[in-house]
């Protein structure tokens, strides 16, 4: 009866060391089963990574070529402003010049202007002076006239008054010329004026 239970025992043990062991089997077999998945996970996943590397180098390639073209450009856009702010000052100065030489000529215009005024006061004074000096011409004119109708035998008087006449008439003729050459200055004056202005 031992001998028996004995036997009975050994053989529950190795129906129960059978089914442990085909259970290890089942685990490993599954463990190998969920390693080869892991493992096709992990290649797709380094072909994507490797994949999306090369499309992260080539578009920093591209950034670093745009970013030294946009570089480029700003050395070009500074070396344009420095030029720019160079001919500005260039034309400040120029304005300024322009400023001090327009001061200038309005100063120069201002006194040929008050000349001019003046030359035309001298003008209207000449012009006064010689109607003054027709006037007076005329009335000796009249005055020997009448001195011819009255008294033919007054050479002598009406040769006095003759030669006052010729006198008067050569001091008119010299007021005359003097009245032109005023006028010439004034008009001379006026064309520089307007060379000026223009």
């Amino acid at each position: 009866n031992k001998l028996h239970e004995l036997i009975q025992i050994k053989g529950d043990e190795e129906s129960k060391q059978s089914e442990a062991s085909k259970i290890r089997e089942n685990e490993i077999q599954n463990l190998r089963i969920q390693l080869s998945d892991l493992q096709a996970d992990y290649d797709n996943l380094r072909r994507t990574s490797n994949s999306t590397i090369e499309k992260l180098r080539l578009t920093l390639q591209d950034s670093k070529e745009d970013y030294e073209k946009l570089n480029a450009q700003k050395q070009k856009c500074d070396q344009t402003i420095t030029e720019l702010n160079e001919q500005s000052n260039k034309l400040n100065d120029d304005i300024s010049n322009l400023e001090k030489d327009k001061r200038s000529l309005t100063s120069n215009l201002n006194s040929a202007n008050n000349k001019i005024s003046a030359l035309e006061e001298d003008v209207k004074n000449l012009q006064q002076e010689s109607e003054k000096k027709a006037q007076q011409i005329s009335s000796l004119n009249a005055k020997i006239d009448e001195f011819d109708k009255t008294n033919l035998n007054l050479d002598h008087d009406k040769s006095n008054l003759i030669r006052q006449n010729n006198a008067l008439q050569n001091e008119l003729d010299q007021e005359k010329e003097k009245n032109e050459s005023l006028e010439n200055m004034n008009n001379k004056l006026k064309s520089n004026i307007n060379d000026l202005q223009s």
